[in-house]
């Protein structure tokens, strides 16, 4: 098992090269005149980088749907999974500090319905003063 301080060290390592890459493709983005940039980030708050953004759109969902979901996709026990999501921000705390906060636990129809509600809305917001 990976300890805090090796996640610690990981995360030195991982996050400037992601980050820069990141910021990178937002400007070609902007270069490109693309009026609306989405970037999927699990730690975004982490990492600290939400203020760089207008607006953070949380997709949450139960704890347990969140770890049964994990380990399908990533064909991992649920132990590793519980270990990995300790280490976050749990998803409420994220929801809380959030702007808009889509909820995962229903249909996909439910999902599809809410996401285009909020983008709806953030299509009408102007930036954020920074």
């Amino acid at each position: 098992s990976i300890d805090d301080q090796q996640i610690e060290k990981l995360n030195k390592i991982v996050h400037p090269p992601t980050i820069d890459l990141m910021i990178a493709e937002i400007e070609n983005a902007v270069k490109s005149g693309k009026k609306y940039i989405f970037v999927e980030s699990a730690l975004i708050y982490e990492a600290s980088l939400d203020e760089g953004f207008d607006y953070i759109i949380c997709v949450a969902c139960e704890r347990d749907t969140q770890i049964k979901r994990a380990m399908k996709r990533n064909n991992i026990d649920k132990k590793s999974v519980e270990d990995r999501l300790d280490k976050q921000i749990s998803l409420k705390a994220k929801a809380d500090l959030a702007d808009f906060v889509i909820n995962n636990d229903d249909t996909l129809e439910s999902l599809k319905a809410t996401t285009e509600f909020i983008l709806s809305i953030v299509s009408m917001l102007e930036p954020k003063e920074k």
